[in-house]
């Protein structure tokens, strides 16, 4: 039996157009080194390209999990990330897997993805998936649908609702969130509340309990829901020390 896994695209709206183009790749590059800093499960990531990073990760909603703490902790609110993903079951060892050369239909697919929303003129999506293995249209449709109204929810935040959005993705506790902003905890339920910061995680659970039930039909006997909430915290350690570290909260 094959490894599942979900892969990423990522690609910066108006990257052309972004201030300083060579901050921007370094910041890619930080971000590709916090992502390959785990170690609870495979993964392979390059950024590469100027304003792109392909990500091949183990288990079908890694790549959505990691592409929604990306989205919710970006700094650039003017220049944000969008998403191609997909997901299937691949005979690769990830570890072994050269990203510039592994032409994998999964990689076409979530290119497909990625270019749906960059032909969208609107811009109003930040994620799109496109799974690779029989889903039903019912099954896409809804994903896809909670995706879109996830992005609606995080585009129309104000920057300070943003701002509470990511940090209390990383804390999960108001009261965290206030000491490190140095704000009462009145203020930061405002802003959670009214940036609906609850719905936005909620759903995205909602989506990675989905995509799990799915990877359990292809093997049962893997505690596949326990493997992605310890990377899941992993990842979330990385990025507080990553984000709170470049003083940009």
């Amino acid at each position: 039996m094959g490894t599942a896994v979900s892969v990423f695209i990522l690609d910066v709206t108006n990257s052309s157009k972004f201030r300083n183009g060579q901050e921007l790749s370094e910041y890619l590059s930080e971000w590709q080194d916090v992502l390959a800093n785990n170690n609870t499960i495979k993964i392979a990531v390059k950024h590469r390209m100027g304003d792109e990073i392909i990500c091949v990760v183990e288990g079908y909603s890694n790549a959505l999990v990691i592409a929604n703490y990306m989205v919710y902790n970006w700094k650039y609110e003017d220049n944000m990330p969008y998403f191609g993903i997909s997901f299937g079951v691949i005979e690769d060892n990830i570890n072994t897997i050269d990203i510039d050369k592994w032409n994998n239909m999964l990689v076409k697919n979530a290119r497909l993805a990625n270019n749906l929303i960059k032909e969208d003129k609107t811009r109003t999506k930040l994620i799109e998936m496109n799974p690779l293995n029989k889903f039903e249209n019912i099954e896409r449709q809804l994903i896809n649908s909670i995706l879109n109204l996830q992005s609606a929810a995080i585009l129309k935040q104000t920057t300070k609702q943003r701002e509470i959005l990511g940090l209390y993705s990383l804390l999960r506790s108001q009261k965290e969130v206030a000491l490190t902003l140095n704000k009462s905890t009145s203020t930061v339920w405002e802003h959670f509340t009214v940036g609906k910061t609850d719905l936005i995680l909620d759903a995205s659970e909602s989506l990675y309990d989905l995509l799990n039930s799915k990877e359990i039909q292809l093997n049962p006997e893997n505690k596949i829901q326990e493997k992605q909430k310890k990377f899941e915290l992993e990842l979330r350690r990385n990025i507080e020390q990553f984000r709170l570290g470049q003083g940009y909260k």
